[in-house]
């Protein structure tokens, strides 16, 4: 297993991977409005931006030169996207790829936030996150804002 930062040659394969992984919580968290809103946001020239922007830092987990997991936080306070390939899960690369991330960032005393999916949620709470609101909805996507604080 090898994380490292993201380059604009990995642009493609994690614009891929994100949709793939989103895929899996398309009926329970998405209205249809919300999936091409979410597909949206995903494009290849705005995966490309997140990739070059200074506000996000963004790695990507290989294995065997296949991408299999990433994670992208914004403003050194938002986890804005962490996505595991379906075939992957379970195999402590969201854990990883957030521990990689706190030990590049130096997170001591800081406090980080997600909209998590459904499916994330256990995760998250697994990282130190906590339950801040349940079930909320923005521009057809639902989601669960979690925060974690005291680190």
């Amino acid at each position: 297993m090898n994380i490292k930062i993201a380059r604009i040659d990995d642009a493609d394969a994690i614009r891929e991977l994100i949709i793939e992984a989103a895929t899996d919580c398309k009926t329970v968290d998405f209205d249809d409005h919300g999936w091409k809103t979410f597909v949206s946001a995903n494009n290849i020239e705005l995966t490309k931006n997140r990739i070059k922007n200074p506000r996000y830092f963004m790695l990507c987990c290989w294995l065997q030169n296949q991408l299999v997991g990433v994670i992208t936080i914004c403003d050194d306070e938002k986890i804005d996207q962490l996505f595991v390939k379906k075939e992957n899960r379970g195999q402590g690369i969201a854990r990883k790829l957030w521990e990689e991330f706190c030990r590049v960032k130096s997170v001591s005393g800081k406090e980080y936030w997600v909209r998590s999916s459904t499916m994330a949620v256990p995760v998250y709470e697994s990282f130190g996150f906590r339950v801040e609101k349940c079930d909320q909805i923005l521009n057809g996507i639902k989601f669960t804002h979690l925060v974690r604080r005291d680190l």
